[in-house]
């Protein structure tokens, strides 16, 4: 019992010794978009995260109807801060698009109507 404690600490202290190195960012992004952001069946997180070496976490436990958490961590400063960089692009960029489509419908539809006619 002693000697399986023993190692449970061990381990304990391993892994909490290797978070404590670890760079973390955490961000929102619209719900609307987390799927243009993350990729189908979340290919382009794990396209980044083997590339980076990064860990990256969509939390889809999130109860806020508006916004989902991404958490990205790892060893490496740059890398990390590069994703979140990436990440955030293709946020604003998902926007962007989304309010010029918007803005090209008009409310109600009515700007495309006018177009239409």
């Amino acid at each position: 019992m002693k000697e399986e404690k023993e190692k449970l600490v061990s381990e304990y202290e391993r892994l909490s010794n290797q978070f404590k190195n670890q760079y973390k960012r955490e961000f929102y992004i619209p719900n609307e978009i987390v799927g243009l952001v993350v990729g189908s069946s979340y290919n382009k997180i794990k396209k980044l995260s083997q590339t980076y070496n990064v860990n990256i976490k969509v939390h889809d436990e999130n109860t806020d109807d508006v916004q989902t958490k991404i958490t990205i961590s790892g060893d490496d400063r740059e890398y990390v801060d590069e994703i979140e960089k990436k990440l955030h692009i293709q946020k604003f960029e998902k926007e962007l698009t989304k309010n010029k489509v918007s803005f090209l419908i008009g409310k109600g539809g009515e700007r495309i109507k006018q177009i239409i006619e």
